[in-house]
């Protein structure tokens, strides 16, 4: 039989944390969405490090671009000194469009999906997805963006699998089928 968990003062049972991390991560992956949609990672990958430069190159308000680069500095993507920033290595190499890396399109993607999440309780309720993308007009742009990212999550496993099979230098006898989109 479950019974709710009691709390003895003085017992460490651990902190909020995970509850925190769970109810918040939407703003996280907004936070992200914004970002890539101001291109924000490429800008200063070309060098527009100051909140000002970076304000005028994407058209937004100092106020608004000072809190969503502190955001990203937060969550650890940028690293501030004063007014300017500059990129950490994961996001140098997963959020710049500069990189073969870059994962910006898996953001995007992102923002596709969120609204059917928004319908999760209708859709365990029914047992029927929230949308139908197979035969759907729209499902051209709906893929496009992730395609675009599956490059660089599996380049390097790809990679490995050909070295692995053509190891000894003959493809004789040997193909592969690629199976996507």
């Amino acid at each position: 039989m479950a019974t709710a968990a009691v709390r003895e003062p003085g017992q460490l049972i651990g902190g909020p944390q995970q509850v925190l991390e769970m109810v918040w991560s939407y703003a996280v992956n907004q936070i992200a969405v914004t970002a890539v949609e101001l291109d924000i990672f490429t800008r200063i990958d070309d060098g527009h490090e100051s909140l000002e430069d970076l304000a005028r190159e994407t058209g937004s308000s100092v106020r608004g671009l000072r809190m969503l680069l502190n955001a990203l500095a937060g969550a650890r993507y940028l690293e501030k000194q004063g007014d300017r920033y500059r990129l950490m290595p994961v996001a140098a190499t997963y959020l710049s469009r500069k990189s073969p890396y870059c994962l910006a399109g898996l953001v995007m993607h992102s923002k596709q999906v969120r609204p059917s999440w928004e319908d999760l309780t209708a859709v365990v309720r029914t047992g029927k997805p929230a949308r139908v993308v197979e035969g759907n007009e729209e499902k051209g742009d709906f893929f496009a963006l992730f395609v675009d990212s599956l490059y660089a999550l599996n380049a390097d496993a790809a990679e490995v699998a050909a070295k692995t099979l053509w190891s000894d230098g003959s493809a004789a006898g040997r193909r592969v089928l690629d199976i996507g989109a």
